[in-house]
């Protein structure tokens, strides 16, 4: 067979998941990285190998070479076959050759595929029933009239036995049964029947049958009855498969390998507790009730409480009866059931320094003492008591039909099914028959010693709990509440306590005291007490007294708080932490040092003009005057009334107004300089004096510092007078004098 092909072959190939141009596989193969080699002969190339080639261009290449040979294949697989099978004759000879040739056909398939075991054989059986191997010559028609179909898994268990030498394994064992031969004869029925068998372990051969003729239509399909014998047949050569199917807890009851002990590494008493829950098989007058039990795997002393539902109070009050009797044990194995697992059940496991150590779900042999305790006790205790109703629905039914059958004739139920137990009534029988019966009675696995014998000769190593009233809070129901300002909210009550003061605002645990409704224990959350919190409507303490004495505590504790902290402040003076994490920052950058670009500086046009912009901007500005605080000040209005004066007038009207309002100047300075106002007139017209006149009134604003208060001063009694028009008039002596 040929195992190297070049690009422009397997092009021409046609091959599924392959390109069909020559560039195509090319680049497929670059891609995928194939391993290839130097072609040799004229033109030279690559050559790639078969095995790196997709799965199904392999499969699909493989068909096409299996078909081509199959003639020289299947020559050479009926010689070996003849050899191999010279010790059978008749119909199981000819099934024989039948079936190894078709191994080998199918080995020779996997190899040039170039693909595992499995999924080679699943392919070819696919190709084999489609018909796809065009071998018309040589031994093919009998192979295909014998074998018209076959299936992957046929093909692996034919190839086991022909390799362990098994001749009458690759035969078949059948009966002579015609119809028979039709399911041991096809592996295609025999896989569709155990396929069935395996989905629905219920279905009748009647239901069989109609699934095989809905699915292989056209084709001869056995008898209801034949295929009940053959079912009958596999059941009782297949027993544990077959229960496994039906009935896996069954079958691991029965057949999982029991050489071990489950209690060999339990050394001393109360090392090691199981506890579950089971349904009672026994009807009460008020309803179905649940027993609750609890072993010492050690002395195999067990415990019962009846329950109507298994739940963490009914859990826990199975270990207090425990406790009780047998003392505090070391570790507690249980399942996965909320009512084992909740947060009440937990908490009181940890606050007892008991190890609560959870099972593998949906596996009960791993406490199998509980489980056989259970049994014991439902076949020893509950089936003579009245209203059992059976250890199963089978049992149940029948237990039924008794009654049913009893009704008819004239028998009542009191001799049969007679419902008369209370669940008091059962706990009282459950502990006569736990202590009177199961505990006296001599245990294999205790060396032909009683659990009471046991128990007795270690009872200087078991832990009781001194004060059973300690033991009933620990294990009372947790509440996790809030401390608020009134107190702790709980079953629409306040309960309230002095050391609930500094716990305002925290989350506490709290247990109800089954003694009195109107206490609750409060405890914080890592366990250590607090208090007993008291319903304050039943208290019979005034509301007002305790909220003198609560603010007192709480001012107290304020008060100690804010000392505590002012102290603190003082001593680290924590303002300065800002400043001191900025300044080691700038310190360590200061010695990290800076980068300096080093690159040719950045140039563009835009920023040029922005720099010529930013030179304007930072030019030296001519002077202007600075701003004065006159938001009133009506430029329009007073402006014109100042000029219209002779500017002698404006002189000695405004100095002597000035001098008037202003302290700190004298009439004397004014007198001396009475140019001084003019500076008024130069600030309002500013834009219109000469360069000699602003140097002038700068000089002037600079020299003295109180030319821009006179100025400020001249302009508050213009704004005041400039309605006044005799202020502003012109006397026309003077005026005439001017």
């Amino acid at each position: 067979m040929k195992i190297w092909f070049t690009a422009a072959e397997l092009a021409e190939l046609v091959l599924a998941d392959l390109p069909q141009t020559k560039r195509g596989v090319q680049l497929l193969a670059k891609r995928d990285a194939w391993p290839s080699r130097d072609r040799v002969g004229r033109g030279g190339g690559r050559e790639y190998p078969i095995d790196a080639l997709p799965r199904e261009a392999r499969e699909e290449l493989a068909a096409r070479e299996l078909s081509a040979s199959a003639k020289t294949t299947l020559a050479v697989a009926a010689n070996a076959a003849l050899s191999d099978l010279a010790g059978l004759a008749g119909s199981k000879r000819s099934r024989a050759e039948a079936r190894l040739c078709i191994v080998r056909l199918a080995d020779a398939f996997r190899t040039q595929a170039c693909i595992e075991a499995t999924p080679a054989d699943a392919r070819f059986a696919v190709e084999w029933n489609a018909g796809r191997f065009d071998t018309k010559a040589g031994a093919e028609p009998w192979l295909r009239a014998a074998l018209p179909t076959v299936s992957g898994p046929s093909l692996r268990r034919w190839r086991i036995a022909a390799s362990k030498g098994d001749i009458a394994g690759i035969a078949g064992r059948y009966a002579p049964s015609r119809e028979a031969g039709l399911i041991d004869g096809n592996p295609v029925y025999r896989d569709f029947i155990l396929s069935l068998i395996a989905h629905a372990p219920h279905y009748r051969p009647g239901a069989v049958r109609d699934a095989m003729k809905a699915r292989f239509q056209g084709l001869a399909i056995p008898s209801a009855k034949t295929l009940q014998r053959w079912m009958n047949r596999w059941r009782e050569a297949n027993p544990r498969t077959a229960l496994q199917l039906e009935n896996p807890d069954a079958a691991r009851s029965k057949f999982k390998i029991a050489i071990g002990d489950r209690s060999e590494h339990v050394l001393r008493i109360n090392q090691l507790w199981e506890s579950d829950a089971t349904p009672a098989d026994a009807q009460c007058i008020d309803g179905r009730h649940t027993i609750v039990g609890v072993i010492d795997v050690f002395t195999r002393r067990a415990r019962l409480v009846v329950a109507p539902t298994s739940k963490a109070q009914a859990v826990l009050a199975t270990i207090r009866k425990g406790i009780v009797d047998f003392g505090v044990p070391e570790t507690v194995k249980t399942d996965n059931g909320s009512d084992f697992t909740s947060r009440w059940a937990t908490s009181a496991f940890a606050a007892l320094d008991i190890h609560q150590e959870l099972c593998t779900p949906f596996d009960p042999t791993q406490k199998p003492h509980i489980e056989r305790f259970f049994k014991t006790m439902s076949h020893e205790l509950l089936e003579i008591l009245p209203g059992f109703m059976g250890h199963s629905v089978a049992q149940a039914q029948a237990i039924r039909a008794r009654v049913g059958f009893a009704k008819r004739l004239g028998t009542g139920d009191d001799l049969l099914f007679h419902v008369a137990l209370t669940a008091s009534q059962l706990q009282a029988a459950l502990d006569a028959w736990a202590l009177g019966k199961y505990e006296l009675a001599v245990h294999g696995s205790l060396s032909g010693r009683t659990p009471r014998e046991v128990a007795a000769a270690n009872a200087a190593h078991m832990r009781p709990v001194a004060e059973l009233r300690a033991l009933d809070v620990l294990l009372s129901e947790p509440a996790l509440r809030t401390v608020g300002k009134k107190g702790i909210a709980l079953a629409r009550a306040e309960y309230w306590h002095e050391a609930l003061v500094p716990l305002i605002g925290q989350r506490v645990d709290v247990l109800m005291d089954a003694a009195d409704a109107g206490r609750i224990v409060v405890r914080r959350t890592d366990g250590a007490f607090v208090c007993v919190a008291r319903d304050l409507a039943l208290a019979g303490t005034s509301r007002a007294e305790l909220a003198a004495k609560a603010s007192a505590i709480q001012r107290r504790m304020d008060s100690d708080s804010r000392a505590i902290f002012r102290q603190l402040k003082a001593e680290y003076r924590p303002e300065l932490s800002a400043g001191e994490v900025l300044d080691a920052a700038l310190a360590r950058a200061q010695a990290a040092g800076t980068i300096t670009p080093a690159g040719l500086p950045y140039a563009s046009a835009m920023l040029d003009q922005a720099g010529k912009a930013a030179a304007a901007l930072d030019a030296p500005k001519a002077w202007e005057p600075p701003a004065l605080d006159a938001p009133a000040f009506e430029a329009s209005n007073i402006v014109p009334l100042y000029d219209a004066l002779p500017r002698e007038e404006r002189a000695r009207r405004i100095d002597w107004d000035v001098c008037e309002d202003t302290t700190d100047i004298t009439r004397e300075q004014i007198k001396a300089a009475p140019d001084r106002v003019d500076l008024l007139w130069l600030y309002q017209h500013a834009a219109e004096t000469t360069d000699i006149e602003k140097a002038y009134l700068a000089d002037r604003m600079a020299a003295d510092p109180y030319v821009l208060e006179r100025i400020q001063t001249s302009l508050r009694l213009i704004r005041e007078r400039k309605e006044n028009a005799a202020f502003w008039a012109v006397p026309k002596k003077e005026t005439a004098a001017g």
